[in-house]
């Protein structure tokens, strides 16, 4: 009885290990297609991130060409004929009065100060007229209260223009003149 107790038990053993052996198989089977999976899901991700980074650049390029504000002005000294100012001693701000368009606001007609709002290209044009004297006139245009830009002239006429002049952060602009009368 005792050997057939045991015998039952090593064949009840022997069944269990094939079943044990089976299920084993299965997860064998079941971890691999896991690990295939993970794989597809590893690459995927890595797929994603790149295209994230891809999409946060551009939106960082976009921000940059969106256009935070238009800013323009167009002004002259006088609204129509003929007028004098000076004789002018000192480097003074040229303030023309007669402001034709000023999108944006930035240009001070009280003070003949542009403030540039926001950071681009700036293009600034300008024509004057002097008369009478024989020593030298002088008309510029400061930035940040340096002068950028000076036109000295014994004749009659004064002319300028600045393009391209690229503004990162706020910054002040004028037309200043010194000389004879303008």
């Amino acid at each position: 009885m005792n050997l057939l107790l045991h015998l039952y038990s090593v064949l009840t053993g022997l069944l269990s290990l094939s079943e044990q052996n089976a299920k084993l198989a299965k997860n064998e089977v079941r971890i691999e297609e896991l690990q295939t999976l993970n794989q597809a899901q590893a690459s995927e991700l890595k797929s994603l991130k790149t295209w994230t980074n891809v999409t946060e650049n551009q939106v960082v390029v976009v921000k940059l060409l969106i256009p935070v504000g238009q800013v323009a002005f167009s002004a002259s000294l006088l609204a129509s004929g003929s007028g004098t100012l000076g004789p002018i001693n000192a480097h003074t701000p040229l303030v023309f009065k007669h402001v034709v368009s000023n999108i944006g606001k930035a240009y001070s007609p009280h003070t003949g100060i542009f403030t540039a709002p926001v950071r681009g290209a700036y293009h600034f044009e300008f024509y004057l007229f002097f008369q009478g004297g024989s020593h030298d006139s002088r008309v510029g245009l400061t930035k940040n209260m340096f002068s950028l830009q000076v036109k000295i002239s014994q004749m009659d006429l004064a002319l300028g223009r600045m393009e391209s002049l690229c503004s990162w952060r706020p910054e002040t602009w004028c037309f200043c003149v010194c000389g004879r009368t303008i």
